[in-house]
């Protein structure tokens, strides 16, 4: 940031709008070197337990100078995100640039209002553009995708080929059928993670399959794994069955179904929720989710529900004549439901024929109607509540951190 404002090369002035708190590392939010390495030897006990593999410990790299590194400036960046806006300035000033901090003006300026609207609308003819191009790129076959892969270099055309061969792999899409609303859909892959989060939920021993596949790769280099590399698909699958996402989402695809909505007061949502701030820590992470003390009930659910490509309306009722507050109900947004339901069941002749067999839940006939008619679903049971083994693991590293 500093070095792009210093290449201006008359002294004018410059305007920079930085948020006040940033984002941390995806892995931990730790802001001290030893509580960052703490949390990625936690992060590696999980997986090696969940696993099955007690040797994985032997196999990571906690120690090196490399290690100390990455946990070093990793913490680093978690503190200067927690003030993101200060530490902005504070390097600004260091750099020898004079800086003041102006008010924002009025939300309801007229001048920031139009601000924003240009804004938005250069995000949206830059998304559109790269759009376009992916759409105009050369249609490539395996074999040209995976020598585009083994290049070092690769040329902006080179990603558009790629992008566009991936976007058609994934979706199921003929190349010669591919068009800019599947592209703008995918919002640059980020539908695409959601989707094969969700998949882990519905498909057995898929998350083994993948993280096997990723871990062959590292353990081929012949050298200790660093912690941050490690794969996360077994702690996301097993943490969602901990802490009974899947309870969750059945519990939200089939309220709107019945004619009822939820509030932050239903007994499943409580449940739920208070699951996820009893166990702060091992939620960031399997599940890569902030849980704050703070947070309401409502929040949480909608961040969870954004993991799996889902979102919620929200309506109020009347006023309460002696609280005079009004009650938020909840339900679940039915046009993103339907297309996380049919881009799973697209993909599910994909998985079929490579031998996976789907998972006995009821979240899975919500999710793959038509395609698990056949399958042996089982009543959800809140394992949770009860004597669940892996809770303990959960309780004991807690106690232990």
């Amino acid at each position: 940031m500093d070095q792009a404002l210093s290449r201006v090369r008359q002294p004018v002035p410059r305007i920079v709008f930085a948020v006040a708190h940033g984002k941390s590392q995806g892995i931990s939010s730790a802001q001290n070197a030893l509580t960052y390495q703490a949390d990625l030897y936690r992060r590696t006990e999980l997986l090696s337990w969940f696993s099955g593999d007690r040797s994985l410990l032997e196999k990571v790299d906690f120690h090196s100078p490399s290690a100390r590194y990455h946990a070093a400036s990793s913490a680093e960046r978690n503190a200067a995100m927690a003030e993101f806006g200060l530490s902005l300035q504070l390097r600004l000033e260091l750099t020898g640039n004079f800086v003041t901090c102006e008010a924002l003006p009025d939300l309801d300026c007229p001048g920031l209002q139009t601000a924003l609207e240009l804004w938005r609308t250069a995000q949206q003819q830059v998304c559109q553009a790269d759009a376009e191009a992916i759409a105009r790129a050369e249609a490539i076959d395996e074999e040209t995708a995976i020598a585009l892969r083994q290049k070092r270099v690769l040329t902006l055309s080179d990603r558009q080929k790629l992008s566009r061969y991936d976007l058609c792999q994934f979706y199921g899409i003929s190349p010669e059928k591919l068009r800019l609303e599947d592209i703008l859909m995918d919002r640059n892959g980020r539908q695409r993670q959601q989707i094969q989060i969700t998949e882990l939920l519905v498909w057995d021993y898929l998350a083994q399959f993948k993280d096997k596949q990723k871990l062959d790769k590292l353990i081929q280099w012949e050298q200790p794994i660093p912690a941050q590399d490690l794969p996360g698909s077994q702690l996301l699958a097993k943490g969602a069955d901990i802490l009974g996402v899947r309870e969750l989402l059945a519990f939200l695809i089939q309220t709107p179904e019945s004619g009822d909505s939820w509030t932050k007061d239903s007994p499943e949502i409580k449940a739920f929720v208070d699951r996820c701030q009893a166990h702060p820590k091992e939620v960031k992470l399997c599940l890569n989710l902030t849980i704050r003390p703070s947070m309401q009930p409502t929040a949480i659910v909608g961040m969870v529900l954004k993991q799996f490509s889902l979102s919620t309306v929200m309506q109020r009722d009347g006023s309460n004549h002696q609280t005079r507050l009004r009650t938020r109900y909840y339900r679940l947004e039915q046009s993103s439901l339907k297309q996380l339901k049919t881009l799973l069941q697209t993909r599910a002749k994909h998985y079929q024929e490579q031998g996976f067999r789907l998972r006995t839940h009821p979240l899975t006939l919500l999710l793959l109607e038509g395609v698990a008619d056949n399958e042996p679903i089982s009543t959800p049971q809140q394992q949770i509540l009860e004597a669940h083994p892996l809770n303990h693991s959960l309780n004991r590293l807690k106690e232990a951190s």
